[in-house]
Formats: C-alpha cells, sequence, structure tokens
C-alpha cells in the first residue's frame, strides 16, 4: 500500500517539533517583561482562515521556521561564547584586583615610576 502523503506527514511533525523547541526556549528566555513566551500571540484561528490558502504552503512556512531555527541555534552558541568570555574577563579582573592587594609595595614603585 503506497502513502503519498506520508512525506508530508513527516515534514508537518519536524515542523512540529521545531515549533514546541522554540516555544520552550521563547518560555525559559525572559527580557524585562516577563517571559517572551508571554508576548506572543496565539490562537488567531480566524485571521488565519481568513487569509486562506493564498498565504500559507508548506513548502513556504517549512523554509521560514527552519531558517528561524537555523538562526535561533547561531544565537544560543554566540551567546554562550559571549558568556563564557565575559566570565573569563571578569575572573581575570578579581585576580588582578587580589594580586594588586596582596603586594602593596610594588603598586607603589609601579606608581613612582610613572610619575
Amino acid at each position: 500500500m503506497r502513502r503519498p502523503y506520508r512525506t508530508f506527514i513527516h515534514r508537518i511533525d519536524e515542523l512540529e517539533r521545531i515549533l514546541r523547541f522554540l516555544y520552550e526556549e521563547m518560555k525559559n528566555t525572559r527580557d524585562g517583561e516577563g517571559s517572551m513566551s508571554e508576548q506572543l500571540t496565539t490562537e488567531r484561528y480566524d485571521t488565519f482562515m481568513e487569509i486562506g490558502d493564498s498565504m500559507y504552503t508548506l513548502d513556504v512556512v517549512e523554509k521560514q521556521l527552519v531558517k528561524l531555527h537555523k538562526d535561533f541555534l547561531e544565537f544560543q552558541q554566540n551567546n554562550q561564547s559571549l558568556l563564557e568570555q565575559k566570565y573569563k574577563c571578569i575572573e581575570e579582573k578579581w585576580v588582578l584586583s587580589t594580586a594588586r592587594m596582596s603586594n602593596p609595595s610594588r603598586q607603589r614603585s609601579t606608581s613612582t615610576q610613572m610619575g
């Protein structure tokens, strides 16, 4: 028995997985006004039905959603990298601060050499 719609079902399942992932990430992400998922507009079925088939096709929606997913994953990686750099800088700052406090005579000698 051949099922030509099977590939469409797999594509829709994949899109649904991406949507769930993005929604969960938005729920966990906070900005100044609360979680981002609270600002998400959902359940506008009437508007969707009014637009009809003219705007939404599976290929276009899939392409946009896959791009959004890819961009979001890149954002997460970049954010993680920036956080690691930030924490390294903070650590270096405190190490230098502690080194200066533990050796005040060296700090005085370098300030007199400059002046």
